[in-house]
């Protein structure tokens, strides 16, 4: 658990969920870890095996390659390792409400500063998800190291 904690995505992603939807038993449940009292209290063998049945299916995963590969080998990968999933998404519908709000984490040890934000969207299968899904990889993309180049980039009208 220290290890997790460790990771700054992590926790972030934690906090952010926390603030972001209703926790109770009709909203989205927390992450297979989530916060440590979490973990410690609640959390034992049997509950992890149901939520990787669960979670962990066919239908909620997807298999990508590219490069020299010929299909049928990709194909015989992806029954290697996923073949035993279920083929049945076993998750249940859920059905929360996004509420909002703000978390601040300080540790002024970090050389860096991180942020995480969540609005309210439409889902996966509407036609703007796709558009959304870039914003997410333009914004997300944003480094400190390549703050310079982006902004020079987009001062340059011939650089796409």
């Amino acid at each position: 658990m220290r290890d997790v904690e460790q990771h700054v995505e992590e926790v972030i992603m934690d906090n952010l969920h926390q603030v972001a939807y209703d926790n109770s038993n009709s909203g989205l449940p927390l992450t297979i870890l989530g916060p440590e009292e979490n973990i410690a209290r609640h959390i034992n063998k049997t509950m992890i095996e149901e939520y990787v049945q669960t979670h962990y299916t066919g239908p909620r995963m997807c298999f990508v390659c590219c490069g020299g590969i010929h299909p049928d080998r990709a194909h015989a990968l992806a029954d290697k390792f996923f073949g035993k999933l279920s083929k049945v998404n076993n998750r249940p519908a859920f059905h929360t409400t996004h509420l909002g709000g703000t978390h601040f984490m300080c540790n002024e040890f970090m050389a860096t500063s991180n942020t995480a934000m969540a609005f309210p969207i439409c889902g996966t299968a509407h036609p703007d998800s796709i558009a959304l899904q870039l914003v997410h990889n333009i914004i997300g993309q944003i480094r400190e190291a390549n703050l310079p180049q982006f902004l020079a980039q987009r001062r340059n009208r011939n650089i796409p």
